[in-house]
C-alpha cells in the first residue's frame, strides 16, 4: 500500500480515477493537513501479493 496525497484544484467536486482493474482503493480522506499527522498501522508495501 501507498500513502498518496493529491492537491485538489479549490471548487472540485470529484476525483476521478483510471479505469485500471489493477487499482485498488482501500480508502480516502479529506483533509487540510499535507498528511504530516498521518500514520500507516501496518507496513506500507510496494506490491501486493
Amino acid at each position: 500500500m501507498y500513502r498518496i496525497c493529491l492537491e485538489i484544484p479549490e471548487g472540485a467536486t470529484q476525483l476521478q480515477l483510471p479505469d485500471d482493474n489493477r487499482v485498488a482503493v482501500f480508502a480516502v480522506t479529506f483533509s487540510d493537513n499535507y498528511t504530516d499527522d498521518v500514520k500507516a498501522v501496518s507496513p506500507l508495501m510496494s506490491t501486493i501479493q
